[in-house]
């Protein structure tokens, strides 16, 4: 069988879509995923071993968001990504940091509890009463 090329409305199609619109992904915005996708494209260029394809990048964006959404800035995730490198090097960029987002994702900040009440104050407590 031939194969002819695409349409351009074929090739639209056939295209990736961003991981925003995958059904059952957190309702995590378009512009954070794209910006955890982009922080896990960067570490090639600070270490080969963790070279990442586009669908890659896509995939763990999602586990990248979480750390994002959790207060700590791109530097921060890209620390806890590269640091401690393990003494064989890296073997699968993918599993290693799909492993390192899980592994050292930190708690989700906690919500303070109500602040306990203040016991009253000689001025607002009720007087005594005094029997005659």
């Amino acid at each position: 069988m031939l194969s002819r090329p695409l349409r351009a409305s074929e090739a639209k199609a056939a295209e990736p879509q961003p991981a925003a619109h995958a059904p059952g992904l957190p309702s995590s915005s378009p512009a954070q995923l794209a910006r955890a996708e982009q922080i896990l494209l960067s570490l090639r260029h600070t270490r080969r071993e963790l070279h990442l394809g586009v669908r890659e990048a896509r995939a763990l964006a999602v586990e990248a968001v979480k750390w994002l959404e959790r207060g700590l800035g791109e530097a921060d995730l890209r620390q806890a990504l590269l640091a401690e490198r393990p003494e064989g090097g890296v073997r699968s960029a993918v599993g290693f940091l799909r492993y390192r987002l899980a592994q050292k994702c930190p708690e989700p900040p906690q919500t303070p509890l109500a602040p306990p009440t203040p016991p009253a104050s000689p001025a607002t407590a009720p007087a005594p009463v005094r029997a005659s």
